[in-house]
């Protein structure tokens, strides 16, 4: 019998001593309050890891919210994009975004296929201070090929806010979802995209805590 989300967490939960994050209703903004989004970006070749760093400015100096995105340009290359970690600094101010391309350079050398990994990470700020974030969405583009079949998958990080509370996935015209699989640390989902001269899309975003 397949465990539902809810059980697996709650069981994870009790192994590890960590409550599951369950999102609460947004409260409304307050009168006067400012938002500016950054989005800061770097790629990654095969065997190297880096890292984004992204402040918030002076005049909405607080995180409200942050995410990553790794983009590809083959959705088999996907597998070797990798988050290690996500947090924002203890002044609220700051967020930081450990990332790595895991292709080897034996692999790479071996196909004949360098995978370069374009990660991305969006930060909104606020002139109000609403606390830390509490969970980080973190996706993965892809295209998807010519009338084919493809999966997709996103993986919550490896060090930190490692259970996944939910996921969602977008997609271009001609293209459908065929199935999904949910896990403790990573979802994926399967799309069936049907043209025959234009290249599919699809993001998949795992909302992690």
């Amino acid at each position: 019998m397949r465990m539902s989300r809810l059980a697996a967490l709650a069981t994870a939960a009790a192994v590890t001593g960590i409550t599951p994050f369950l999102p609460a209703v947004q409260a409304v903004a307050d009168t006067g309050e400012v938002t500016v989004v950054l989005t800061q970006g770097k790629s990654l070749y095969p065997q190297t890891e880096g890292y984004l760093l992204q402040k918030c400015p002076s005049t909405a100096p607080y995180v409200v919210s942050a995410g990553g995105s790794a983009a590809t340009g083959n959705s088999s290359d996907h597998k070797f994009g990798r988050y290690d970690n996500i947090y924002t600094t203890d002044d609220g101010r700051s967020v930081r975004m450990n990332i790595r391309n895991t292709q080897t350079l034996l692999e790479a050398g071996k196909s004949h296929h360098d995978v370069v990994l374009s990660y991305n990470l969006t930060i909104t700020c606020s002139n109000v201070n609403h606390g830390k974030p509490q969970e980080y969405g973190l996706s993965t583009r892809s295209f998807l090929p010519l009338h084919g079949e493809a999966t997709l998958a996103s993986a919550c990080p490896t060090e930190n806010h490692t259970l996944v509370l939910r996921s969602t996935e977008s997609h271009g015209d001609g293209t459908v979802v065929t199935d999904r699989q949910e896990g403790l640390h990573t979802d994926s989902y399967t799309f069936q995209h049907d043209d025959d001269y234009v290249m599919g899309w699809a993001v998949v975003t795992v909302y992690c805590g």
